[in-house]
């Protein structure tokens, strides 16, 4: 909804014309750019979990984890330990 307001043009629209041109959802979009930049945080391995939740802008460490595992099969834990663990 946000976007559309910023670009003058109805929600419906903007899903439609999004979804044409990617093939995903702008809400998935965004969800895969979160997902993305946690993962280069991880691999930074300078901040927790919890502190990586909230920069990615998830409101909680639970959610950040549910999200993330459903994208990559993995929990962020998971996946930081496969990193440091190679």
């Amino acid at each position: 909804q946000e976007m559309a307001q910023q670009l003058h043009v109805s929600a419906n629209h903007l899903h439609t014309v999004f979804v044409q041109s990617e093939k995903i959802t702008p809400y998935e979009y965004v969800l895969e750019k979160r997902i993305e930049r946690a993962k280069t945080l991880i691999l930074m391995g300078e901040s927790s979990m919890a502190q990586i939740a909230l920069e990615t802008g998830f409101c909680s460490q639970s959610h950040f984890t549910a999200a993330f595992k459903k994208k990559t099969g993995q929990t962020p834990a998971r996946y930081r330990k496969n990193l440091f663990d190679i």
